[in-house]
């Protein structure tokens, strides 16, 4: 990619209901490219590959229930569908590149499916098309109890640490931004517990057949999110599909390595004529 100034994030807000906020990037012309972050985390997730991208305009979305948008206790696929079509109306375009980590890109997915003339490339990072019962199980299973907050940035760093010990210092750095707000000397939680206490089980198979445009599958080689197996399924079924995996990263793999998934996101949309 080209040197250039790294984009500045401005912060944006559409009104209505829910309220909806989204980092914008300071291009101010197309290509257009809108990320969506994961359950758990909010847009704060892509804030180390922004920067990579610097020829393109890019938005950052916080779905409904995270972040600085609205938690306003409805959270179906068909709600965060709504929150993509309200984005890309604030934004003006007539289509976007659209990519989505982990529950993004389950909604990256049904998106493109179902507004193929709003979706120009699609870019699916870290998921099975349909998630095992077990990770939808535990998922709402932690949305059960109250959402958590700590007294201090030790305490936040530990409770990642607990989950991952081998985590490496930058990655654990960006895994507190994307999972957490500061709040005072604390921090707390970035989301709803609803959303995760109504986590849907999501099943996109027979949704990718309709995917037409180029569309670029990324997996972390040691992710326990997404198989190789169901990479595989996707690869045949999606028309006009890419595959990249990162052997030595994980689920988390944009946080792992933001340069690298930057760099295969541009590479795949210069290739496929979505590029500056």
């Amino acid at each position: 990619m080209p040197d250039a100034q790294p984009p500045r994030m401005q912060h944006h807000f559409i009104e209505g209901a829910p309220r909806l906020h989204y980092s914008l990037s300071s291009a101010n012309s197309p290509p257009t490219l809108v990320l969506l972050h994961g359950s758990t985390q909010h847009a704060g997730a892509w804030n180390d590959v922004v920067p990579m991208l610097p020829d393109y305009r890019v938005a950052a979305l916080d779905l409904r229930g995270h972040s600085e948008s609205e938690w306003n206790g409805a959270y179906s696929p068909d709600d965060y569908l709504n929150d993509v079509d309200r984005l890309i109306g604030a934004l003006d375009v007539p289509s976007i590149a659209l990519a989505g980590h982990s529950m993004g890109s389950l909604i990256a997915m049904r998106y493109t499916a179902a507004r193929p003339d709003r979706v120009s490339a699609a870019i699916f990072v870290d998921i099975d098309a349909r998630p095992p019962d077990s990770q939808d199980e535990n998922l709402r299973r932690a949305g059960a109890p109250d959402g958590l907050s700590f007294d201090s940035t030790d305490e936040a760093r530990a409770s990642i640490k607990r989950l991952r010990a081998d985590v490496a210092d930058g990655t654990l750095q960006r895994l507190m931004s994307a999972n957490f707000l500061a709040r005072g000397d604390g921090y707390i939680e970035c989301y709803d517990r609803q959303t995760l206490a109504q986590f849907a089980p999501w099943d996109n198979r027979e949704l990718l057949a309709k995917i037409e445009c180029p569309t670029l599958v990324l997996r972390g080689g040691e992710s326990t999110v997404h198989s190789r197996d169901a990479g595989d399924e996707m690869m045949c079924t999606l028309p006009n599909a890419e595959f990249h995996e990162f052997p030595k990263l994980s689920h988390m793999l944009h946080l792992e390595q933001p340069a690298e998934v930057a760099a295969s996101i541009d590479i795949f949309l210069r290739e496929t004529g979505n590029g500056a």
